[in-house]
């Protein structure tokens, strides 16, 4: 399925006149999804189109610290465990 998605992004930027597009993925009830079986979405986008409100320029970086040392950690130890 990834290796198609290069393929689809582009015949979906050139077909609707964008030049960037956002792949989402809802997994699971609480994350949005409503069709339970794997499958991405691809979101043309136009420069300034403000499809979602967080585009307003006010992004902020996730603060460097102790709580942001266990999330690493946690992701680490679960990239490396058996159970994925």
């Amino acid at each position: 399925m990834c290796a198609t998605v290069p393929v689809l992004s582009m015949a979906i930027m050139k077909a609707t006149n964008c030049d960037s597009f956002n792949l989402l993925v809802n997994s699971g009830k609480a994350a949005g999804q409503v069709v339970f079986h794997t499958h991405f979405h691809i979101i043309p986008r136009r420069n300034g189109d403000n499809l979602w409100r967080s585009e307003d320029g006010s992004r902020r970086s996730l603060p460097i610290g102790h709580e942001t040392a266990i999330l690493v950690q946690n992701i680490r130890r679960s990239l490396s465990s058996k159970h994925i």
